[in-house]
């Protein structure tokens, strides 16, 4: 069944070649689901997610993964920029810039061969002459001047004056002098435009492949694949020429230099008797290679945005219809951002939402119903106490909480206290590490794991929408099988293969309860539930990992989960929960079904676990419904049933048991009363109920 199942994910990776596979358990999370999340008891909230930035357009890391995977700039143009076209900038096309690190009470240049100030109003250009001198440019109230210093800026006598702006120009490459002691070389022109009565904006005038020269390394490591270079050259070119387009008539510049419009660092750095290079070969290689490319659609050059990373599903801005939203199989692999984590303080909450007091719970009101837990945070409610004990509410938008969280996107979840009112599924792996599945307050699956030695790790999202609690088993080659019910009632199967989701395949049938899986030693699987006609159904496999369809064992159970366990060679006991709640097990032998059920008593209405610990030795458990919430237990030695036996705790549903494999042992695991998920180990004595961290 392993088999089966990868090779159902290879071949959907393999036919989507560059498009994306991917395959949800029903529904995703819709845009508009409620999610809500206690403040823990720390008052700390802890958040996992996915990406760096606003994922609109293409992503940066994604980019290097498509050029790895062999993808030309083009063609991962056509993937982020679908349905744009490349055209090429007029040889003349420049971009004014805004230098942000400038001062805004001088324009202080150093003097070289052939450099001259110009007066756009007037015309005029003046020779500046002593390439040893600084010159700069300041404003008063009634105009801008130049001045000149040599004694490296300690005293400046004036040269001239004009209405401006004034420009800087006629040598190769212009060295600005900075606030922060630093200097930067810059190719075109250099401007003083008056932006108040003494203060100026200094504005970079550039050729637009200089202009993509200066922000390709800025944007993106040089070191990255000339594939992912060019597609950045490109976008970054496109960004500008869009900027540019969108700017009225009257306005001094098209674009500024930092991250609020994308990073330009010029050509040189100064600083402390070294020059740097800003631009690498690799970076000058690509936009010659892209020379004045630029992506449109309807003949304008397209808002090319771009960030770091996705997350794995790409933004979409409405506005346009080349920046739709869509999976992105390149983003997560390789990607510090893939996934993170980040904590937020009910402190910090009250600092940055005032009129939301102190916070006791945050309600995930509305996400973009894309990718993991339905998608980003769009809107989200802070329900607190006033400090007179009143009960206040305050709505914010999802980038609100980001920025108050520090967080690097709003694809996110919370993981922090994930409280459960269904049974998790752990099972044991031969190195002691557990991996444990639960269903998330989106109805998402959440998976985290326990390392022996390092404890537990954070909650993460496989995404989907399961019904009722997940189960688990393990495949001879390590890897994990997770059941669960999905949309329209269907039986999907998701494998966690070397640290990897490897997504959902459905097996159809129509179950109405919690699967339950069993393998035999020869790998033959059996995973049964109840079906929709309130009769005990089973899905099978055979040893090849042939999938047989379903069938019926018939009976007539109670809305709650059976259980299956694999007693040895041909052997299987099923446990199920019939008229008025009483515990009925069938069991195969040979390979052969008993043709009745046997009656065991108890009752319960929850979801019934079954184990086979060792040879001979079948153990039901289940959470009774007398009242006590607890957990009985009845074991069967060689098919002798003992009495029911009262072993306590408070369950909120019914329990799971996972027979840890050649060691005689059984571990139980309940979601407790309380929303915490216990442990409990059996051997030939009883451990105590082992609360897990939240």
């Amino acid at each position: 069944m392993r088999r089966s199942i990868a090779l159902l994910v290879t071949a959907s990776l393999a036919t989507a070649a560059a498009a994306v596979a991917v395959t949800v358990l029903g529904p995703t999370s819709r845009a508009g689901a409620v999610e809500d999340y206690p403040a823990p008891a720390d008052g700390m909230f802890t958040f996992t997610g996915h990406g760096n930035g606003h994922g609109i357009g293409l992503s940066q890391y994604g980019a290097r993964n498509a050029a790895t995977l062999g993808r030309s700039g083009t063609q991962i143009l056509d993937f982020y920029y679908p349905g744009t076209t490349t055209v090429a900038e007029a040889a003349s096309s420049q971009i004014r810039v805004r230098l942000m690190a400038a001062s805004a009470s001088e324009v202080p240049v150093q003097g070289a061969t052939g450099l001259a100030v110009r007066d756009v109003a007037t015309g005029q250009v003046t020779p500046l002459p002593d390439a040893s001198a600084r010159y700069r440019i300041v404003a008063d109230a009634t105009a801008l001047r130049v001045q000149s210093s040599t004694d490296g800026g300690a005293n400046w006598s004036e040269l001239g004056s004009g209405t401006g702006p004034l420009v800087f120009q006629g040598v190769p490459e212009l060295r600005l002098y900075l606030p922060d002691g630093t200097s930067r070389g810059y190719q075109g022109t250099i401007a003083g435009v008056r932006s108040g009565d003494t203060t100026l904006v200094t504005v970079n005038t550039v050729g637009i492949d200089a202009y993509v020269a200066g922000v390709l390394p800025r944007e993106m490591p040089a070191s990255w694949p000339a594939a992912a270079l060019r597609a950045q050259a490109v976008a970054a070119r496109t960004y500008a020429a869009s900027e540019r387009a969108s700017r009225p008539a009257s306005a001094s510049y098209d674009l500024c230099d930092t991250t609020q419009c994308q990073v330009y660092g010029g050509r040189r750095l100064y600083s402390g008797g070294t020059v740097t290079d800003l631009q690498p070969a690799s970076v000058l290689q690509a936009v010659a290679q892209t020379a004045r490319q630029i992506r449109t659609s309807a003949g304008a050059p397209i808002f090319a945005q771009f960030s770091a990373s996705n997350g794995g599903w790409t933004v979409a801005d409405e506005r346009f219809a080349y920046l739709p939203a869509k999976a992105d199989p390149y983003d997560r692999t390789s990607n510090p951002y893939a996934t993170w984590t980040a904590s937020l303080s009910v402190a910090r909450l009250a600092q940055c939402f005032p009129a939301a007091g102190t916070v006791q719970r945050i309600s995930v009101l509305s996400r973009d119903g894309h990718g993991d837990w339905g998608g980003r945070l769009v809107s989200v409610r802070l329900t607190g106490r006033t400090a007179a004990g009143g009960t206040v509410t305050q709505d914010v938008t999802g980038s609100s909480l980001r920025s108050c969280g520090g967080m690097t996107s709003t694809y996110a979840t919370i993981t922090s206290g994930l409280r459960v009112t269904q049974t998790p599924a752990g099972i044991r792996n031969p190195d002691g590490s557990i991996d444990l599945f639960a269903r998330g307050p989106a109805g998402d699956l959440q998976h985290r794991r326990y390392v022996p030695g390092a404890g537990w790790q954070a909650w993460q999202s496989h995404g989907g929408k399961i019904f009722g609690a997940p189960t688990v088993e393990r495949d001879a080659d390590g890897s994990l099988v997770v059941w669960a019910r999905g949309g329209a009632n269907r039986l999907y199967g998701g494998v966690w293969e070397a640290g990897a989701w490897h997504g959902w395949t459905s097996y159809g049938g129509s179950i109405t309860s919690r699967p339950s899986p069993a393998v035999l030693p020869d790998g033959s699987r059996y995973v049964v539930a109840r079906g929709s006609d309130a009769r005990l159904q089973y899905a099978s496999w055979t040893a090849a990992g042939t999938f047989t369809g379903w069938h019926s064992l018939g009976g007539v159970l109670d809305p709650a989960g059976p259980s299956v366990a694999a007693t040895g060679p041909g052997g299987l006991v099923v446990a199920v929960v019939g008229g008025r709640g009483q515990i009925y097990v069938k069991s195969m032998t040979n390979g052969v079904w008993a043709s009745s059920f046997t009656l065991l008593g108890g009752g319960t209405a929850s979801d019934v676990a079954v184990a086979a610990p060792a040879a001979g030795v079948v153990d039901v458990y289940l959470r009774s419904s007398n009242g006590t919430q607890a957990l009985y237990t009845r074991r069967a030695v060689n098919r002798v049933w003992g009495a029911w036996q009262n072993v306590g705790g408070g369950l909120a549903d019914g329990p799971w048991a996972d027979a840890v494999e050649g060691t005689g042992r059984t571990e139980i695991w309940i979601a407790g009363t309380n929303g915490r998920i216990y442990l409990r180990k059996r051997t030939t004595v009883w451990g105590p109920w082992e609360p897990q961290p939240a």
